[in-house]
């Protein structure tokens, strides 16, 4: 099976990633892309037969990106997927689910055909970015001081992430696709979990589009850089739910 779509759906230049099918080794060829397989991640077999893998800070440690493919014989199992992202979210590393393989186990084991075993990843909804800008968001004392409040927490949990990325698309579309004349002033500092991380990611203003992400303030924003800026914005909700 020809796998070189993994170069496409990884859209991000990263130095290392991890995979757990040692078949897309030979598949996968970019200067900036390589790929460890056997030599970073460990197999072993629990007794009910799922296939999980020994997820320790020290196998992740120096990596940029893990990307996460099922294959065509072992069960990849959900729950492994998800403490595998959480420790990936702790240590700022990106986490991609492109592929789930033959078999998939969620609370019950699923054969899922070929041709829908790329969709079923998306599906799932777990792959997270870590933003190489978080890292000099962290070193500004005022962006590093806004955080999400227990209230902004339950309205997440309530409305779930579908919902938060539709807000934070319209909000921007409404504040930041054009430079407004009050810039500066037009994201409120609370009443929103969106607004908070349009602060703490520095996207509440045309200024500081400019100032920290290098975008024109009299520039009409594109469909690509509100895609990304909401993509700035959700990821950085993930990482605060993450590691609260």
């Amino acid at each position: 099976m020809e796998f070189q779509w993994i170069t496409e759906k990884v859209n991000i230049t990263c130095k290392h990633i991890i995979c757990t099918d040692p078949d897309l080794y030979s598949y996968v060829d970019k200067k900036d892309l390589i790929v460890y397989t056997k030599n970073k991640v460990h197999f072993r077999y629990a007794k009910n037969g799922l296939l999980n893998t020994v997820c320790q800070s020290k196998d992740i440690d120096g990596f940029t990106a893990v990307c996460v493919c099922g294959n065509e014989k072992d069960i990849l199992d959900y729950k492994w997927l998800i403490e595998y992202r959480k420790e990936c979210i702790k240590k700022h590393i990106s986490f991609y689910f492109i592929y789930t393989g033959k078999y998939f186990y969620k609370d019950k084991l699923y054969r899922i055909d070929v041709s829908n075993r790329v969709c079923q990843a998306e599906k799932a909804q777990l792959n997270f970015i870590y933003y190489p800008v978080y890292d000099a968001l962290k070193k500004s004392k005022f962006r590093a001081s806004f955080h999400l409040k227990e209230s902004d927490q339950q309205y997440i949990k309530e409305k779930g992430m579908d919902v938060m990325t539709r807000h934070a698309y319209d909000f921007i579309v409404q504040r930041l696709k054009y430079k407004l004349i009050n810039d500066g002033k037009q994201t409120p500092m609370k009443g929103h979990p969106v607004f908070i991380a349009m602060h703490a990611c520095a996207c509440c203003c045309r200024g500081c589009l400019y100032k920290w992400h290098h975008i024109d303030s009299n520039m009409v924003l594109e469909e690509e850089q509100i895609n990304t800026i909401v993509s700035i914005l959700i990821n950085w909700i993930v990482l605060e739910l993450e590691c609260i």
